[in-house]
């Protein structure tokens, strides 16, 4: 028969505390922080959630379609689907992109991507790092923004470029 001492029992106790409390802690900073793709359009950095990105699609023909917004560059195909091209520049009243770059979003419902020229990297922010954003022109095209490499980064808010779509479309 085996008997454990008490000495022996309270310190298989305390590391198994421990470890539940350093579990629960490296959760609670999961919890905490959010991760991001970080790209560039006309040499600027944006940003958007990283689960609100499909894939990055490169050297696609854009289709163009008539009577749209100049923002509305046209449609692309990705495997038999048409998916919305928007060039956000233009709303920003910036210049046009030239790139062939194409940051495929994932959204329920919507087919739509931004043309962007460089993909930087997947970059992860604590929540309390996000700071508020003012609206251009009435409406909020990013959501909020974070420091990065010492540079504030927008974060875009895509449903905003979602209600500029259907709002111009219904208009035209």
């Amino acid at each position: 028969m085996f008997i454990m001492n008490d000495k022996i029992l309270e310190e298989i106790k305390e590391n198994s505390l421990s470890k539940d409390s350093q579990e629960s802690s490296l959760q609670e900073n999961q919890a905490n922080k959010v991760n991001y793709l970080i790209f560039l359009m006309n040499d600027e950095p944006y940003a958007i959630e990283s689960n609100l990105s499909r894939e990055i699609l490169n050297d696609f023909k854009v289709y163009k379609l008539p009577f749209v917004p100049n923002y509305i560059k046209g449609v692309l195909n990705r495997l038999g689907d048409a998916y919305t091209v928007l060039d956000p520049m233009i709303l920003f009243s910036k210049s046009e992109q030239t790139s062939n770059l194409f940051l495929v979003c994932k959204l329920p419902q919507e087919k739509f991507c931004f043309k962007i020229t460089d993909v930087l990297e997947f970059f992860e922010v604590d929540e309390t790092e996000i700071n508020s954003l003012e609206k251009i022109n009435g409406i909020d095209y990013f959501s909020s923004s974070f420091l990065w490499n010492g540079k504030e980064v927008p974060i875009l808010n895509i449903s905003s470029f979602l209600q500029k779509i259907r709002r111009d479309l219904k208009n035209e």
